[in-house]
């Protein structure tokens, strides 16, 4: 056995048959179960025999299934498969904040992605979401999709130079999501009594027979996704404190005692996700109008329980983080790690000026020096001398600077300078920073400090005041280079941890 599971990336392009070598997924799920196939059955002709006489291959539908723990990370993802609306915006620290809703749009996200069963190493091209789900009970939540797609490609582990490498991990904790993480919220108000098991299953009826036609057996182009139908479901007992609400949901109106003659009870629902370990990360899914019906039945002693169902209408209204107001059927907010994924940001603007770059990869450029310019438009600049007109900053202690390290070759060196030469200089090997790790350099107006991966000790300090103002630097011996994506704090003595 090598491995077992999947991994997902964004394609630029739907179904590019790009080489087995071009697949990097972004991340890597063990998951509870892997279903994809080509749904290929031969055509078979019997003529006038009870048996099948000829046979030649047929039209191919692929379809797959997986499900696996859900986690705010991975999530990202799944909601960028499922909606046709996003939009990220630079959140607070190493946090960012991303958007996605429900609209009209009909083409959606296709993905590739890899399957490994074992020593078998399937590529798949072209998928689409085409349902999703997210379950939860006593447990851990468990996300579902089911998908379909292009076609796929094999491999074998071991032969033919085929090899296999797990993408690292998005974080290092690699927290899943539990019940106790879940709060639900209905008609503005937490939902009366207790509630057992929430569940949500979403299709986008994804029209494949209209994506193959004459010269192919598979699908030439991307299908085309039809209504989207957004269930819910809840469990509840019925008790002292939810009878009233049970009613209410069954009857149409607030306080009935008889079935509305013409009323039903249109409510938003709220579901919101954040683990207590760090409630600076959450998921808030926000579906803003909502019909409801109920269903319980009693058997014996056992405690009556009741299914409240919902499903969603596309006439609610949402504001978005710009301020923006659109009319949906269900709108998510997710607070996490992940940077854009799609390379386009929307600055906002909070209470700590937060300055963002894109990831960015850089190489030595004859001179050794290279300053980045960590401002609003994410510019790089290279010089041979310290400070050049618009790449230095008015940062007054105590400031905190903080960022990621993507991937680095050669040597690196990680500096703060003023404009009267003093300077702290190392390098990243030296402080304990690989590919995928994150640092945090603060100043309290009298020490330098150093952090790496999270830490809450410090793996470099020195005594040392800086003049105003000061530029973060990163030296490059020849030869060498790095990507970084950094983010700036001012002025900020409470920065968030690093993941």
């Amino acid at each position: 056995m090598v491995d077992r599971g999947f991994g997902l990336e964004l394609e630029d392009v739907y179904g590019q048959m790009v080489a087995k070598t071009d697949f990097h997924p972004s991340w890597w799920s063990e998951a509870n179960s892997v279903d994809f196939k080509l749904n290929d059955d031969a055509v078979v002709q019997s003529g006038s025999s009870r048996m099948n006489r000829k046979a030649r291959a047929g039209v191919m539908k692929p379809t797959g299934s997986t499900e696996s723990v859900a986690d705010l990370q991975q999530l990202t993802w799944y909601f960028r498969g499922y909606f046709d609306n996003y939009q990220h915006t630079a959140g607070s620290g190493l946090n960012h904040i991303h958007e996605f809703w429900g609209g009209e749009g009909k083409s959606l996200q296709s993905f590739r992605g890899i399957v490994v069963y074992d020593m078998l190493k399937k590529y798949i091209y072209g998928m689409l979401e085409d349902g999703f789900t997210l379950e939860v009970s006593d447990s851990e939540m468990t996300v579902s999709a089911d998908w379909i797609y292009k076609t796929e490609k094999a491999g074998i582990v071991g032969v033919d130079g085929e090899t296999f490498i797990r993408p690292s991990a998005l974080t290092r904790e690699e927290l899943f999501i539990m019940f106790y993480d879940v709060e639900l919220f209905l008609n503005n108000l937490p939902l009366d009594g207790v509630s057992t098991a929430f569940s949500f299953e979403g299709k986008n009826n994804h029209d494949v027979d209209k994506t193959i036609g004459l010269g192919s057996r598979y699908p030439q182009r991307r299908a085309q996704a039809g209504k989207r139908e957004n269930s819910l479901e809840i469990t509840t007992t019925l008790t002292n404190d939810t009878v009233r609400s049970i009613l209410d949901a069954q009857y149409g109106e607030i306080g009935a005692l008889e079935p509305s003659i013409c009323k039903i009870m249109q409510v938003p629902l709220e579901v919101n996700i954040a683990h207590c370990e760090d409630a600076t990360q959450y998921c808030k899914i926000i579906f803003p109008k909502c019909t409801l019906r109920v269903e319980y039945n009693m058997s014996g002693v056992d405690v009556i329980e009741a299914t409240i169902s919902l499903d969603t209408l596309g006439t609610g209204n949402v504001t978005l983080k710009t301020g923006t107001n659109v009319t949906t059927d269900m709108y998510v907010q997710l607070v996490n790690y992940q940077p854009n994924l799609e390379g386009r940001d929307v600055i906002f603007t909070g209470d700590s000026f937060l300055y963002n770059t894109e990831a960015v990869t850089v190489t030595d450029t004859g001179n050794g020096i290279l300053v980045a310019n960590i401002s609003e438009e994410g510019r790089v600049y290279s010089a041979n001398k310290p400070f050049t007109s618009g790449n230095v900053h008015d940062w007054e202690a105590p400031y905190t600077i903080q960022g990621e390290i993507l991937g680095s070759n050669g040597e690196v060196r990680l500096q703060l300078f003023d404009t009267n030469d003093n300077y702290v200089s190392q390098k990243l090997t030296d402080l304990g920073i690989e590919d995928g790790g994150t640092f945090k350099i603060t100043n309290d107006g009298g020490t330098i400090n150093y952090y790496v991966n999270g830490g809450v000790e410090p793996v470099y300090s020195v005594d040392k005041t800086f003049d105003v103002p000061v530029e973060i630097r990163f030296y490059l011996t020849t030869g060498s280079d790095f990507t970084y994506r950094t983010f700036v704090i001012y002025n900020d003595e409470n920065s968030p941890s690093s993941p």
